[in-house]
């Protein structure tokens, strides 16, 4: 992973909830009430409780406090789970609604993959052909499955799919064949991420998407929005295989 780097990228893998990317002026709207909430949500600031740790497996819990309720008004339950199988990591977010009323939500993993060599000998390699779903600039290899990087692709944007229908991405280093798998059925989302100059390589499944230029304010429109009944749960899993 990369390990984080003031004035570069200090985060090394964020945890995207209660949504994912930024609302206009960090305000939303729910049943016509303003809230405020920096962008991807309080999930990456916060302290989780710990409750478990084994060789393999570590699980953690977030529970509304004063704080996430002033910006996100639902009593919610989060969990992340991470279990080592193998060569594979498996990371789970298990979000609870224990209200009495809906609670929309989003969730993300933002995990930075550290290319120590920098990205552009570097490939990301998918399972479908992604030509047509990436801007104009982007170069395409292998039959449009495949990206070879370019920082110029990070200048100030990103690679973003919306409802893809591929469901894994991989991360290949051309003169070794390094590789690290992303496995994310289930998510409505991916973005591909990195700065111009920078060691990392972001592969981020995400449920919902919103940055600050849409005009939409509305929580329950935001693309890729969970919508989860009171009483109900919900699990978002992605693995990461690591492989050489």
């Amino acid at each position: 992973m990369w390990p984080g780097e003031v004035g570069v990228w200090k985060s090394t893998a964020p945890i995207l909830f209660p949504f994912c990317g930024f609302f206009k002026d960090d305000t939303y709207e729910f049943r016509g009430k303003e809230y405020h909430l920096k962008g991807n949500g309080f999930a990456n600031i916060k302290e989780f409780e710990v409750n478990l740790i084994s060789d393999t497996k570590a699980e953690f819990s977030l529970l509304p406090d004063e704080e996430t309720l002033n910006g996100y008004p639902f009593d919610f339950a989060f969990k992340v789970v991470f279990e080592l199988v193998g060569n594979r990591l498996k990371t789970d977010y298990v979000i609870t609604n224990n209200g009495d009323d809906i609670m929309p939500f989003g969730v993300g993993g933002h995990e930075g993959y550290y290319c120590p060599e920098g990205i552009e000998e570097y490939e990301v390699h998918f399972e479908k052909s992604v030509e047509g779903l990436v801007k104009d600039n982007v170069v395409l290899t292998g039959g449009g499955k495949v990206v070879p990087l370019k920082y110029e692709y990070f200048t100030g944007s990103l690679l973003f799919f919306k409802n893809p229908e591929f469901s894994s991405a991989t991360l290949v280093h051309t003169k070794s064949n390094k590789k690290v798998h992303v496995d994310f059925k289930g998510s409505n989302h991916f973005l591909v991420w990195s700065k111009p100059g920078a060691k990392f390589l972001c592969l981020e499944p995400w449920y919902s998407y919103q940055i600050s230029t849409y005009p939409n304010r509305d929580l329950e429109k935001v693309s890729g929005i969970v919508i989860l009944p009171a009483g109900e749960t919900f699990v978002a899993p992605h693995w990461a295989e690591f492989s050489e």
